[in-house]
């Protein structure tokens, strides 16, 4: 049997660019008279960058050989609010390995907030169960904890987020999976608990996260996943895991 200890070293940076509403000064006719006015442009424009590096060391304890792995991910986003209800956002990243392979995502999608307990977005963007992952282009991103990762990615596709009251919110969305259609919910209490479930049609599974955050710890306590055929039961995969993540 061999028992292999792991040596990490991992260093990321981040910087942001945010461009604020401002007032201006306007004429406007008020009972017939030229009157100065005061508004407020509400175009915003946020950008950021992202840079880190992964490396660590496999020690086996029962012989003498070591072996590295690592890792560099950069990237970028942008939101940038053209109106108090309508803004365009996208992000992407390149993850280069120590093995020679390559990773990267490119994401790009349009939101609509008509009032403000309800949202619609469509495009290229993260799942409603993805949501609870971190972004990959940060930090908590690029050394995701392996439960997060057992949750769905994101696609393209529609999303509609509906905030109830100041605890309670639920959202619902589909993206499209390998061509086919992939179906999720949501409902939230707060910041503090959250639980999603999702069906995919191209493999015919279900999955489910739930998110336990009490700050300045944050958890993904349980992920399944279940397969099924039309007729009966023909697979039934449970993973269980607990992870704990410092932050969040």
């Amino acid at each position: 049997m061999t028992i292999i200890a792991f040596v990490a070293i991992s260093m990321s940076s981040f910087g942001q660019i945010a461009i604020y509403p401002v007032k201006k000064d306007i004429v406007k006719q008020i009972n017939g008279k030229d009157t100065i006015v005061s508004v407020t442009d509400s175009t915003t424009l946020t950008i950021g960058v992202y840079a880190g590096m992964f490396s660590g060391v496999e020690v086996p304890v029962d012989r003498i050989k070591t072996s590295g792995y690592g890792n560099v991910l950069t990237g970028a986003y942008m939101n940038y609010n053209l109106t108090k209800w309508f803004s365009i956002n996208s992000w992407a990243g390149i993850q280069l390995n120590s093995d020679g392979t390559t990773l990267h995502a490119e994401r790009f999608w349009f939101k609509f907030q008509p009032i403000k307990q309800l949202s619609i977005e469509l495009g290229s963007m993260a799942s409603i169960p993805t949501e609870q992952r971190p972004l990959w282009i940060t930090g908590p991103g690029q050394f995701e904890t392996t439960s997060s990762t057992q949750v769905v990615g994101g696609g393209i596709g529609a999303k509609v987020k509906y905030q109830i009251n100041n605890n309670w919110g639920i959202a619902a969305g589909v993206v499209e999976r390998n061509k086919q259609p992939e179906y999720s919910a949501r409902f939230n209490y707060k910041k503090i608990m959250t639980l999603s479930g999702w069906y995919t049609k191209w493999d015919n599974s279900f999955g489910s996260a739930l998110s336990l955050n009490f700050k300045p710890l944050s958890t993904i306590l349980q992920t399944w996943d279940m397969t099924y055929s039309p007729i009966s039961l023909s697979e039934l995969n449970l993973v269980f895991s607990n992870s704990l993540m410092v932050g969040g």
